[in-house]
């Protein structure tokens, strides 16, 4: 009988028989029904309440398809709605009114709900599926019980709701997987029972009041019932008791909350966060994550140099509670190895502290800074950049990698070198392809071996046809008997691009002065390596270019003059007044017959512009590298201090080279510097200078700048003076002290080294590898050449009228 329940009939209808049929199902238009006593009212159809109400009393209601409201109203008084359907396909639409109690037993049935579903009392799963509709997630709000007796539920993405009074109690029987879960009524009770699992893979959350706690109990005290976390869980003002949460994550249930007894991975306590991790770091800052344990007064982040923490300590805070990351900004030095860790901070004052993954870490190493590609041939590539200094060790690194790649973003094949020597401001690649553009950058490492990139830059590789390399190694001889000049230079076997070279003959040119025009040329057969001229008693200055057989020439030798010196003069590039001058002797010491590397050393000046600035003038980098492959040669120095470096003032002043700095006077008190791995350390006296240059005796490469400097009698010791103050004798690094001084009077300098008592232990030694005596040094040994014991020392030097004075420290 369908729609005997209709408008069309009575406007209200009050139905008195125990039981109604209705076999097709039933709808409610128009009509007011309601269900006295016990009354069962059945359908192996739908229900369906179009327009009317249906007031259900404590009656049973059978439903054997689905239950739609539409404009209609269900008012359930204390009525049981049993679904026992045994197909799919399903639906139930409540349109907000709730059930008193629902119970779903179809075997095979299944319901998917349409909107949200609240129970006043109970929700009982007997057989077949209930859906809470995957597109919306819809939630479940239930003040009684829920029981699952072999009923299916899918929550999809869903929240089941335990309201109701707060002294009401709600039971669960049976196992279920809920998405989350949970109950926000003060001084309620759930009682799970004993055996069962619920499990909870989104949020469980639990909240009570001050001294209304919601209570979680077992169906049988002293047996437990479970409850498992997968997800997160926000736990607070409860009162737990044999509950075994053991098969998921920690419920944090905090100093809020009663531990009752016999509960297992729940925490009721103060507690670290968990799941530390350092996720980022920088060259002077990091960040970490954590999971959250919804601390009361928020985190710390913490770095320090020692792993218990002691001494200064750098930190990060943050009081929310909930947050799960924080960075320590700008506050770390860099290529330093910090511990880290995470606290919670609690009312009481309290924090709990966890390390981090990993347990410390070191910050990165600062980046280089003036990257060119320094040389470039078919398959090879020299990168050069500035060096960083050797201490402090915060602004130094632990090598450096150079690669190279033919994408802009250096995917695919990378070539690449390495070194562990950090004065080291060259590295070779090998194995390019000629011809191709490969893009290169420089990385600086640090303790953890994690490299921090310059920017990129880029060349091309030369392909086959190319010039030959200029003569690398040239010397010459005077005979001042007979005036015969000879003129000597190794063979050229290379091009530019490495390819082996076809040389038709050598062009000598000859200068009456060095930058000008030639005065005389000759050439000579490709295995001709010398040429012979009569010099009448005059000063020339010569020069060798390779010529090839496909007609190209060679850049030029450096210059030989015809003195009995036979000096050498290399000339930087950009201005033929700065130069270094190498007299014959220590000229041999670059060939390679004569050095311990087996090929001809090159000396190249290169300017360094990105370096100068109102005070510091001009700014050179002195380079000895391999004429076969271009590696630069860190450890290289001269045998003597003879080589005079010369660099020109004139553009710096205004004369040629780049455009004058504003306000830059015609005459300026300058002094020369050079970096010896610790700093910069003044080589020459401040004096006047006026569009000339500035020179210096040396055997060391390195940075050299000619700055401006104030005039001065007072002997001085440099800034990192002395350095370093550990020094460890018996190790292979640090196993000397020096002292180096700024001495404008050329003041005789001595010094000497005395114990904490007094006694002398030895004295200081003049510093033969200094650009000129203005340093001294210690090796850590007595007069007799012993190395002294552990302890701290004194050093007193004398210059003059001044005396200066301090502590070193000996550690063996």
């Amino acid at each position: 009988m369908r729609n005997l329940l209709s408008k069309a009939a009575l406007t209200s209808w009050i139905l008195f028989l125990s039981s109604w049929v209705f076999s097709a199902g039933f709808s409610i238009s128009g009509a007011t029904v309601t269900l006295s006593g016990s009354t069962q009212l059945s359908t192996s159809g739908d229900a369906l309440f179009a327009n009317g109400s249906l007031i259900g009393n404590n009656s049973s209601l059978v439903v054997g398809g689905s239950w739609t409201i539409t404009s209609g109203s269900f008012i359930s008084g204390t009525s049981i709605v049993t679904f026992n359907a045994t197909s799919a396909g399903h639906r139930i639409t409540s349109k907000g009114d709730p059930f008193a109690s629902v119970v779903f037993n179809g075997s095979g049935g299944y319901w998917t709900l349409q909107d949200s579903m609240t129970a006043l009392s109970n929700v009982t799963l007997t057989a077949g599926t209930l859906d809470t509709n995957s597109g919306s997630n819809l939630g479940i709000a239930v003040a009684g019980d829920w029981n699952n007796n072999g009923g299916t539920f899918t929550p999809n993405q869903s929240t089941v709701t335990f309201n109701g009074v707060s002294t009401s109690t709600s039971t669960w029987t049976g196992s279920t997987s809920f998405y989350s879960l949970q109950s926000l009524v003060p001084g309620k009770t759930l009682v799970f029972q004993m055996g069962s699992v619920q499990t909870v893979t989104g949020s469980l959350i639990l909240t009570g009041g001050v001294g209304n706690l919601i209570r979680v109990r077992s169906s049988a005290p002293g047996s437990f019932a479970y409850l498992t976390n997968t997800g997160k869980n926000t736990v607070n003002y409860v009162d737990v008791q044999d509950n075994n949460a053991g098969g998921g994550m920690i419920i944090l249930a905090g100093a809020s909350s009663v531990n009752s007894g016999r509960n297992i991975n729940w925490n009721f306590g103060h507690i670290a966060p968990s799941n530390a991790l350092i996720t980022a770091v920088y060259v002077s800052s990091l960040s970490a994550t954590w999971d959250s344990v919804a601390s009361e007064q928020g985190y710390s982040l913490e770095g320090s140099l020692a792993s218990d923490f002691s001494g200064t300590r750098v930190s990060s805070v943050t009081t929310n509670g909930n947050l799960t990351t924080l960075m320590l900004f700008s506050s770390l030095a860099s290529n330093t190895t910090y511990y880290v860790r995470v606290g919670s901070s609690w009312n009481d004052g309290i924090t709990n502290y966890v390390n981090t993954v990993p347990v410390s870490t070191s910050t990165l190493a600062n980046a280089v800074t003036g990257t060119q590609v320094y040389a470039v041939f078919a398959s090879t590539a020299t990168l050069q950049w500035a060096a960083l200094p050797v201490s402090p060790l915060s602004a130094s690194a632990e090598g450096y990698v150079v690669q190279a790649s033919s994408q802009s973003d250096f995917s695919g094949v990378l070539f690449s070198s390495s070194t562990a020597d950090v004065t080291l401001s060259t590295l070779t690649i090998t194995g390019l392809s000629e011809g191709t553009t490969y893009y290169f950058r420089v990385g600086s490492l640090n303790w953890n071996n994690i490299l921090n990139f310059a920017p990129s830059v880029s060349n091309v590789t030369l392909t086959g046809t190319a010039p030959p390399r200029s003569p690398s190694a040239i010397w010459g001889f005077l005979n001042s008997a007979s005036d015969l000049f000879v003129l000597s230079w190794h063979a050229v076997t290379l091009n530019i691009n490495g390819i082996a070279s076809d040389l038709d003959h050598y062009l000598i040119e000859r200068y009456d002065n060095l930058g000008s025009d030639p005065t005389f040329t000759a050439t000579v057969t490709a295995s001709t390596l010398s040429y012979s001229q009569t010099t009448g008693g005059r000063l020339y200055y010569y020069h060798v270019k390779a010529v090839g057989t496909n007609g190209f020439v060679s850049n030029p030798s450096d210059y030989v003059d015809s003195s009995p010196q036979a000096n050498r003069y290399i000339l930087a590039s950009d201005d033929s007044s700065t130069r270094m001058l190498v007299p014959s002797d220590l000229v041999r010491e670059l060939l390679k017959e004569n050095n311990l590397y087996g090929d001809d050393i090159v000396i190249q000046l290169t300017h360094r512009p990105q370096d100068e600035s109102t005070t510091i003038l001009r700014s050179y980098n002195i380079v000895a590298s391999m004429a076969s492959t271009g590696e630069a040669l860190s450890s290289f120095s001269f045998s003597q201090n003879t080589a005079m470096l010369q660099i020109g003032l004139s553009s710096s002043l205004g004369v040629i080279g780049s455009p004058a700095r504003s306000g830059a006077p015609n005459a300026q008190t300058t002094a020369l510097y050079w970096n010896n791995g610790s700093g910069f350390i003044p080589v020459t006296t401040p004096a006047l200078a006026s569009g000339s240059s500035v020179a210096t005796a040396t055997r060391n490469m390195g940075i050299y700048q000619v700055r401006q400097a104030a005039m001065s009698g007072a002997v001085q010791l440099t800034g990192g003076s002395p350095y370093p103050r550990v020094i460890s004798p018996n190790a292979n690094n640090n196993r000397r002290v020096f002292f180096f001084l700024n001495n404008p009077t050329n003041a005789a300098i001595s010094g000497s080294i005395y114990d904490l008592e007094g006694a002398k232990v030895a004295d200081l030694s003049i510093n033969s590898q200094a650009p000129e005596p203005n340093a001294l040094f210690w090796d850590g040994k007595d007069s007799g050449g012993v190395v002294v014991a552990s302890g701290v020392y004194l050093y007193k030097i004398s210059a003059g009228d001044a005396q200066l004075t301090g502590t070193i420290v000996v550690a063996r």
